[in-house]
């Protein structure tokens, strides 16, 4: 991006079965998240697909370590965002930043892992190519992802009524 040779970039962090945290000191003693892909760290508690280490430890005890990991994955991959927001920040254009000219989208697949729950989703939106205005929050009740994503494709000049399978129709705040 910053010797223009594409203005288009994707990164997916994980498919959440596929990351492990092994090579990452998160965490010690119970708390550490060891090589536990985030799927499984997502699903706590009461489920096939979880973390099976906090069996045989007291209810208690085993959701609050179960919640700390989940908070410790969400730090660790919003502190990467970070970086590579200030790196777009750090890289100056003709017209300003490359964080000026860019959206970078941080979104989680689901608000809730135990019940894979499209509510209360944690999204970050850093930039303002297309005219985003940044350091706000942005209340989208029941809204879906599709409502996120038209919004961004409207903010570049393209009409749309609605986007994606659930489709929704651009968040008008955004």
């Amino acid at each position: 991006m910053a010797c223009d040779l594409t203005r288009v970039v994707t990164i997916q962090y994980s498919d959440s079965w596929g990351v492990g945290y092994a090579d990452y000191p998160i965490g010690e003693g119970k708390m550490a998240l060891k090589d536990w892909s985030d799927h499984f760290i997502s699903h706590k508690l009461d489920d096939q697909d979880r973390a099976t280490d906090l069996d045989g430890l007291d209810r208690a005890e085993a959701q609050m370590i179960a919640d700390a990991r989940v908070v410790a994955i969400s730090r660790f991959k919003v502190r990467r965002f970070s970086y590579l927001v200030n790196a777009l920040k750090r890289a100056q254009t003709s017209t300003g930043t490359l964080l000026d000219e860019t959206i970078a989208l941080y979104a989680s697949e689901n608000g809730d892992g135990d019940s894979h729950a499209r509510k209360n989703m944690p999204t970050l939106i850093a930039g303002h190519a297309g005219g985003f205005e940044t350091g706000r929050a942005v209340k989208a009740d029941n809204q879906v992802t599709g409502a996120l994503h038209a919004s961004i494709i409207k903010r570049f000049g393209l009409d749309v009524a609605k986007y994606g399978d659930p489709a929704g129709s651009p968040i008008a705040d955004l």
